[in-house]
């Protein structure tokens, strides 16, 4: 799995009003794990502010500008992104280039 879609993902969740896409993710070959390093990475890197995670549970919080504007720049991932979730297939997205 590509860490960067995850993190595409997350991002496009909660631009789309999702407050909460962890269950949304979780997968065959999307664990809690992955999900909680990449909500932490995006919280770090200042892609979320004011993200907050205890014992697994994440607490999302606001998308930044840095956000909003990588998910102009991966742009051409919304189409996959969209089917892949249409279908109920993450395989689709997820799987490795």
């Amino acid at each position: 799995m590509k860490e960067e879609k995850l993190r595409y993902a997350i991002l496009k969740e909660l631009s789309e009003g999702n407050e909460n896409p962890t269950n949304d993710l979780l997968s065959d070959i999307v664990t809690l794990d992955d999900i909680v390093k990449q909500a932490r990475f995006l919280e770090e890197e200042g892609y979320t502010c004011g993200t907050d995670i205890e014992e697994n549970v994440i607490w999302y919080g606001e998308l930044t500008t840095r956000a909003k504007n990588n998910l102009e720049e991966n742009y051409n991932w919304s189409e996959a992104y969209n089917l892949s979730k249409r279908l109920g297939k993450w395989i689709v997205f997820f799987a490795e280039e």
